[in-house]
């Protein structure tokens, strides 16, 4: 165990896991933003799918940690996967949105 700032904080083996679940759910909120800013309503079924998908990758790790103490192999690759996948879902609809007012020489993701 190594001390750290606060007298009686310290470090665990997996702390540094722990903060990037964290910070994935961070952005996994983050993406729902984004949606919600770019298409303002009910997010479709393939949003929802791959926002599901990384919420239970990061529960399933956090449960691992807790249980085993370690998150398991390839959980960020998954997640950041679904994120994105998701990501697409929003730039897709972006395009189908506010393409039209793009100029042509922007419209290289169509």
């Amino acid at each position: 165990m190594i001390g750290v700032v606060f007298p009686n904080a310290t470090l665990r083996r997996f702390d540094p896991e722990l903060w990037a679940l964290r910070l994935a759910s961070g952005q996994i909120a983050a993406v729902r933003t984004d949606w919600d800013r770019a298409a303002s309503g009910a997010p479709g079924h393939d949003l929802r799918r791959h926002l599901a998908r990384a919420r239970d990758t990061v529960a399933e790790a956090r449960a691992r940690i807790d249980r085993d103490g370690a998150p398991g192999d390839g959980w960020r690759e998954r997640l950041e996967e679904e994120l994105r996948a998701a990501r697409r879902i929003i730039v897709r609809q972006q395009i189908a949105r506010y393409g039209r007012w793009w100029p042509s020489e922007r419209r290289y993701l169509d």
